[in-house]
């Protein structure tokens, strides 16, 4: 949230039913979908009850409001919504107070975040497969708040280590299975990745089986990452 700066709009008068009617800027108090409180503007006439987020700039005198949006301050209004400063002089002291929660929990998020990080690229780069030659590997995971609020990284994808020539040489496992775990034996059996595998398996080796210990393995190291 951020303060009142020079050039903010804190009071307008718009006509509503044929009435010149004046709204004020307050800052809400607002219960979330998630229980959590929130604070946001909004521009208010609470002698008459109604409520909108901010005009918009247009219409036959460059800026407005459609009455068709603004918000009835009912009771079922007021019970997810709070009036807690009105001044210039109280809403610039709950900017301040919502900034600094806002400061503190980024400072944690973000910490939190850099010691995932750790924890991923502490894990091996590398895990042996059924298959001689082929390996599961780990990226390295990163994290960047400016560009990604989320972990970046920290993928896994089956190798071919053996041959680095060979086309594709990162193989993609989940191309080969539903969204919903299925295994797509048939596309497997057709590929040219199990025609490379095939080479390094004893003869008789079944696709479905060597599928499925794959699927399995790479579950299992995703959710190690998920859980680091």
């Amino acid at each position: 949230m951020n303060h009142v700066e020079e050039g903010s709009g804190i009071k307008m008068t718009l006509i509503v039913k044929g009435e010149k009617t004046k709204f004020n800027l307050v800052v809400l108090k607002c219960k979330s979908w998630t229980g959590r409180a929130e604070f946001r503007y909004q521009f208010v006439n609470e002698e008459k009850g109604l409520a909108f987020r901010s005009p918009y700039s247009g219409g036959n005198t460059g800026f407005g409001q459609d009455v068709r949006n603004m918000t009835l301050m009912n009771e079922e209004w007021h019970t997810t919504n709070e009036i807690v400063a009105r001044s210039l002089e109280e809403i610039a002291r709950i900017v301040d107070i919502v900034q600094g929660i806002e400061k503190t929990e980024n400072e944690e998020y973000e910490k939190n975040q850099n010691a995932r990080v750790a924890a991923i690229n502490a894990m091996p780069t590398s895990f042996k497969t059924c298959i001689p030659g082929f390996e599961f590997f780990r990226s390295k995971a990163e994290y960047k708040g400016t560009y990604s609020r989320s972990v970046q990284g920290g993928d896994i994808v089956l190798t071919n280590i053996k041959n680095t020539n060979f086309p594709g040489r990162n193989i993609w496992i989940e191309e080969f299975t539903s969204k919903n775990g299925r295994l797509l034996v048939k596309k497997f059996e057709g590929s040219s990745e199990w025609r490379v595998m095939k080479e390094n398996l004893p003869e008789g080796a079944k696709a479905k089986e060597v599928l499925r210990n794959l699927a399995a393995q790479r579950i299992a190291l995703k959710q190690a990452i998920r859980n680091a």
